[in-house]
C-alpha cells in the first residue's frame, strides 16, 4: 500500500498509486504498518516527521485498509 505526503505535509493512503506526492510503501499487513510507524522507516521515505497523533491516524486508517484489501480479496 502506498501512503502519499502532499506538497502541503497531509498524509493519506493512495490505494491507487496515482496521487502526486512523495510516496512510500508498506506491506498489506498490520504488523508491517505499525512496525514501519514505530521504528521511524515511514517518516524517513517520506522524509517528513510524523508526530504521535498523526501515526496514530494514519495508523488506523491504514489498518482500516488492510482489513477492507483482505476482504475484498476474498471475495466477502
Amino acid at each position: 500500500m502506498r501512503v502519499v505526503r502532499s506538497p502541503q505535509g497531509a498524509l493519506s493512503i493512495d490505494l491507487r498509486g496515482k496521487v502526486s506526492g512523495r510516496g512510500a510503501y508498506v506491506c498489506a499487513d498490520e504488523a508491517c504498518v505499525t512496525r514501519g510507524l514505530g521504528d521511524g522507516a515511514l517518516a524517513r521515505a517520506l522524509e517528513s516527521p510524523i508526530d504521535s497523533e498523526r501515526a496514530t491516524a494514519l495508523g488506523a486508517e491504514l489498518a482500516q485498509a488492510v482489513r477492507e484489501r483482505r476482504r475484498t480479496n476474498r471475495g466477502g
